[in-house]
């Protein structure tokens, strides 16, 4: 049986976070850039979803965008908006960075049901030798 197979690079995009904090992250952009919108349609009644969607999306990815904030109450949420893009980019940066220096490996094959679900091709003489051991033939009961 092989040992654990080591984890392609590209794949360290994704696995720097799990699947619990990708949606987190996901979520809190949507509602962080929905919230936003709210903020700033009371002020500006011309300002559309997609222009604020694509600011805040600027912003996870540290790109500068126009001053268009007017009131204490939006700007103060665009400072702490723009400490938790700080935050998370810099969380993502140093875990990926990990990952790209040991990407690590999967976990290698330990029982037989792991062995079944693999898709690896198995080869068995116990068909041809007719083994009589009964704990033996329950083995049969997996795909070879």
């Amino acid at each position: 049986m092989p040992s654990g197979a080591p984890i392609p690079r590209w794949k360290s995009l994704a696995l720097v976070f799990s699947t619990f904090m990708w949606i987190f992250v996901g979520i809190t952009f949507i509602l962080g850039s929905l919230a936003y919108w709210l903020l700033l349609s009371r002020s500006n009644k011309s300002v559309k979803f997609v222009s604020v969607f694509f600011d805040m999306l600027s912003t996870y990815v540290e790109v500068s965008i126009s001053d268009k904030y007017n009131g204490t109450v939006a700007k103060s949420f665009f400072i702490t908006w723009l400490f938790y893009c700080m935050i998370i980019t810099s969380v993502y940066r140093s875990g990926l960075i990990g990952f790209l220096a040991d990407p690590g490996e999967y976990e290698p094959i330990n029982t037989l049901e792991q062995l079944n679900r693999s898709g690896l091709k198995m080869l068995s003489a116990m068909h041809v030798f007719q083994v009589k051991d009964k704990e033996l033939k329950d083995l049969t009961m997996y795909k070879l």
